[in-house]
């Protein structure tokens, strides 16, 4: 098996007629001792068999079904997508707090606008009884 992939166990759970099938079929491979490629049954996977050129031992593999680059990029996009509705949702949080922040900003403008307002007519009063203070001691000096 190719360096970096993994290894997933044949499915188990296929029709038995398609077993049957497989176990009759024949598993070609090469002998690591004399480079023939030699042939065996498929029912003899996950043993060790003595090559019939050369008698020496070649490992039968269990059937297994190689993750392909397809698979890969599956996972990578499956991946991705799962990290874009994960910025989606942190953005329409975000975007929650921002209107509650602005719906708490325009109150408080308003109550800014309520207390500027009393804060003048405070002043104007204020300057009134300025005015008056100032023409009672004027009429005091006199």
């Amino acid at each position: 098996m190719p360096q970096g992939r993994v290894a997933e166990p044949l499915d188990t759970s296929m029709p038995s007629e398609v077993i049957e099938a497989m176990a009759a079929a024949l598993i070609q491979l090469p002998c690591e001792g004399c480079g023939n490629t030699v042939s065996f049954p498929a029912s003899v996977v996950g043993s060790v068999q003595e090559c019939p050129e050369c008698g020496g031992y070649v490992d039968v593999p269990e059937l297994t079904r190689t993750y392909t680059p397809e698979d890969e990029h599956s996972k990578w996009y499956e991946r991705q997508l799962r990290e874009i509705d994960r910025q989606h949702d942190q953005y329409a949080r975000q975007l929650e707090q921002a209107a509650r922040q602005l719906d708490l900003r325009d109150e408080l403008d308003a109550r800014s606008k309520v207390i500027l307002g009393q804060v003048v007519n405070l002043v104007g009063r204020w300057e009134a009884l300025a005015g008056r203070f100032e023409r009672a001691l004027d009429k005091l000096e006199r």
